[in-house]
């Protein structure tokens, strides 16, 4: 039955890919004693990845009921903590779609879940797509790989996510191309299968070439002048109902944009988008718009290889978790910064030096800061400028980053407190854990807000 990934591209029988799924599947059958499948999905099957890719995965059984996904999610994750080709399992319970993530082999990062066929459909969906013209996926993905390059994917911080950048893109080689570039896969089909409730249908044998013959570059330049004069708060994105010259009414409004999943029809992608990303992603695409027109097609292509270097964490505290606390918790992970909340209640910044570093510290996701139960979300710098006003920043400097040599005794860390204190202006000594490991603190923020001497 289709959605249950026959349309996507299978694993090749060697690679990562495959490597994974065997796992996963090792996994169920043998220390969980499931019976079922584990398919891949998302980009990674229908050509639309990037370098940078997560790759889906999701563990399909008929006798795991939806109420159930998050703990059996759990038993998964107890069991790949064990294993030495995985690293860094992260619970992700509390989300509208439990996942386990984690990296295999120190180098592809992966998303796990559990009966996501409605994911599945999605991807076979886009993989038809892709096989109906040949232009749809080199567009798509420098679509993605643009609003990648300029910070602005990412529901966490009031962006669209990937997957809603391809629907936009759908949409308008459907409705908005001129002559069309696809046909609506979705209109009158029937007879699919329906997965939560949603009637997933699609024609999935159409073939035959469009009428137009425009490049997949002279697309990109249109693309972007489609949705640069686009009137978000009349017209709704919904490939479902895409059509040449029809309007979809936006339902939720003029203030929320809307970005409609081809099947679950009440999932809003663009429900949670920032007025500041409206209004960063409108402006990019004049910008975008502008360039191509010009003919700087190399400085364009040149521009969205470049993918910012992110290593921010954020997540909420409360005025119960201080600074020391913040420091400590991370303290194994290359800790750089800190941006905490002025107001001591709010969203909390972590800096760590490397990418590699951050993952690392995301496998504490779900876990207690003191009182706070912590959901800690990866985040951009264009984010965090967001709320520049509301943080005050702190270097950190500690022994346990693996940044500073080794101290071994009081002496020592009275001595490397006393240097960074004259070097910043300020600085205090605190110990932390049983073994009263020393840790030096400098606060920095406009020579302000020291913290006067030092404990030990």
């Amino acid at each position: 039955m289709h959605g249950t990934g026959e349309l996507l591209d299978p694993a090749p029988e060697s690679g990562p890919r495959f490597e994974v799924e065997k796992l996963l599947l090792d996994v169920a059958q043998r220390s969980l004693k499931l019976s079922g499948e584990v398919r891949s999905f998302g980009s990674f099957t229908n050509g639309l990845h990037n370098p940078g890719s997560d790759l889906d995965v999701t563990f399909l059984s008929d006798g795991v009921q939806h109420d159930q996904r998050a703990e059996l999610l759990r038993r998964f994750a107890d069991k790949l903590e064990s294993r030495q080709d995985v690293q860094h399992v992260t619970r992700v319970s509390h989300a509208a779609l439990p996942l386990v993530k984690f990296t295999f082999q120190q180098t592809l990062e992966v998303d796990f879940s559990v009966n996501n066929r409605l994911g599945l459909r999605n991807s076979e969906l886009m993989a038809t797509y892709c096989r109906l013209d040949p232009r749809v996926a080199p567009l798509v993905k420098k679509v993605k790989a643009w609003a990648r390059s300029l910070s602005l994917v990412g529901t966490v911080d009031g962006c669209l996510n990937s997957y809603a950048f391809s629907l936009l893109v759908l949409h308008y080689l459907i409705a908005g191309a001129e002559p069309p570039v696809v046909v609506n896969l979705q209109a009158e089909a029937s007879g699919g299968p329906k997965f939560d409730g949603w009637d997933c249908s699609f024609h999935s044998d159409r073939v035959g070439r469009s009428a137009n013959s425009q490049t997949v570059v002279e697309l990109l330049e249109l693309f972007f002048r489609y949705y640069a004069d686009f009137n978000w708060g009349a017209t709704a994105v919904s490939p479902k109902h895409s059509q040449p010259g029809c309007v979809v009414p936006n339902a939720a409004g003029p203030a929320m944009w809307t970005v409609l999943d081809p099947f679950d029809q009440h999932h809003n992608l663009a429900a949670k988008c920032s007025q500041s990303f409206k209004t960063a992603l409108v402006h990019n695409m004049r910008l975008s718009t502008q360039q191509l027109a010009s003919g700087d097609v190399g400085s364009f292509e040149t521009n969205i290889q470049t993918v910012p270097s992110e290593t921010l964490l954020k997540f909420r505290i409360t005025s119960d978790v201080t600074q020391d606390d913040v420091v400590a918790f991370f303290r194994s992970y290359q800790l750089e910064k800190i941006f905490l909340p002025v107001a001591q209640r709010g969203n909390c910044f972590v800096q760590f030096v490397t990418k590699e570093q951050r993952r690392a510290a995301m496998s504490n996701n779900e876990r207690h800061l003191g009182p706070v139960f912590l959901v800690l979300l990866p985040t951009t710098h264009r984010a965090m400028k967001e709320e520049h006003d509301l943080l005050k920043e702190v270097v950190v400097a500690a022994a346990e980053t693996g940044r500073l040599p080794s101290i071994r005794g009081p002496a020592e860390a009275v001595a490397l407190r006393n240097t960074l204190a004259n070097a910043s202006g300020g600085g205090y000594l605190r110990t932390r854990g049983r073994n009263k490991i020393p840790l030096v603190v400098i606060p920095c923020r406009h020579g302000s807000n020291k913290i006067p001497g030092f404990q030990k």
